[in-house]
C-alpha cells in the first residue's frame, strides 16, 4: 500500500512538471498574437502610475503589474510578457494536485485540457484566475483572499471564481461562507479594481492563440532584421500589423526603426494591400516589400 502511494505521488509530481514544461516552452516560443501587442502596448509598456491618472484596460491592471516587473527583471520577451501565465499554470497545478490527492488520471485530465494550456500560454489575465480559483478551492481558509485576486486578475471570467465561491457555500455553509469566502473576496476584489475602475478605457479583446497570420509576422520581421542590418531604417506597416511591429522593435531593441510613410524602405503590408516594390516576404496574407 505505501509502495502503490509512493508511485502515485511520483506520477502527479511527473504530470505537474510536464504540464509545466509545456506551458513554459509555449510561453517562450509561441509567436506574439495582435492582442497581445496591443495589451503590452496599453498595460506593460505604459508606467504603473500613468495607468492610474490615464484610461487605460482596467481587466489588465493586476497582469499588467506582474509583467511590468518580470520585463524589468529579465528584458521584454514573449516569456516575460506572458509571464503571469506561468505564475497561473503553478498555482493551477498545485491547487488541482492537492485536490485530486494523487489520483493521476484525474489530474491528468484536469491539467490537458487545450483551453487551459492556452489560457497559461499566452497573456492576460485569464491564466492566473483560473490559478487563483484553483488555489481557493484547495486552501478553503484563504478562498476569500485568492478569489478576489482571481476577480481582479480576469473580471471577464468572472464566472469561474463565482462559480468557486458558490461551490464553496455548499460546502462549508451559507453564513459561514458568506463570512470567510464571499465578503473578503468582494472587498479584495473592490479595493484591487477601484482606482483602475475610475480610470477605465475600452476594454481591449482578451487573446488567444496566436494565428498563422501572426506567425508569419514574425517571420517577416525575422527578414527584416537581417536585411535592414543596424543603420537607421524607415519602417511602414499596414494598420492591423502596426502593435506587432512595434512589440517586435521593442523585443528586438530596434531603435534604429524609425516609422515611414508610403516612402520608407520598407513597408509590412497585410491581406488586400499591395505594391509594386519588390517583395522579400510573403506568406499567409503577409508581405514584406523593399
Amino acid at each position: 500500500m505505501e509502495r502503490s502511494s509512493t508511485v502515485s505521488t511520483d506520477l502527479s509530481k511527473a504530470v505537474v512538471a510536464a504540464t509545466l514544461a509545456v506551458v513554459v516552452w509555449r510561453a517562450a516560443t509561441l509567436p506574439v498574437s495582435t492582442e497581445e501587442a496591443v495589451l503590452w502596448d496599453r498595460v506593460v509598456r505604459p508606467s504603473a502610475a500613468s495607468l492610474l491618472v490615464t484610461p487605460g484596460d482596467w481587466s489588465g491592471f493586476l497582469y499588467g503589474l506582474i509583467a511590468k516587473r518580470a520585463v524589468g527583471l529579465f528584458r521584454l520577451s514573449e516569456f516575460t510578457l506572458r509571464f503571469p501565465g506561468i505564475i497561473g499554470c503553478l498555482l493551477y497545478c498545485a491547487g488541482v494536485r492537492r485536490i485530486c490527492r494523487n489520483r493521476v488520471w484525474l489530474l491528468l485530465a484536469f491539467c490537458i485540457a487545450p483551453v487551459l494550456l492556452d489560457w497559461f500560454s499566452v497573456a492576460g489575465g485569464s491564466g492566473l484566475a483560473i490559478g487563483l480559483t484553483s488555489m481557493a478551492l484547495a486552501y478553503p481558509g484563504s478562498a476569500g483572499v485568492t478569489l478576489g485576486l482571481g476577480l481582479a486578475a480576469c473580471p471577464q471570467i468572472g464566472f469561474v471564481p463565482l462559480t468557486a465561491a458558490v461551490g464553496l457555500l455548499l460546502v462549508l455553509g451559507f453564513w459561514r461562507g458568506i463570512e470567510r469566502v464571499v465578503m473578503p473576496a468582494v472587498a479584495i476584489g473592490f479595493v484591487s479594481l477601484i482606482l483602475p475602475l475610475s480610470h477605465a478605457g475600452p476594454a481591449l479583446p482578451t487573446p488567444g492563440r496566436p494565428t498563422d497570420r501572426d506567425a508569419a509576422i514574425r517571420e517577416a520581421v525575422g527578414v527584416l532584421r537581417s536585411e535592414a542590418g543596424q543603420g537607421t531604417t524607415r519602417v511602414a506597416a499596414s494598420p492591423s500589423a502596426a502593435s506587432l511591429l512595434d512589440f517586435y522593435r521593442a523585443r528586438y531593441r530596434q531603435r534604429n526603426w524609425l516609422t515611414g510613410g508610403p516612402d520608407a524602405d520598407y513597408l509590412l503590408l497585410i491581406q488586400s494591400d499591395t505594391t509594386n516594390r519588390q517583395m522579400l516576404f510573403q506568406r499567409n496574407g503577409v508581405a514584406l516589400a523593399r
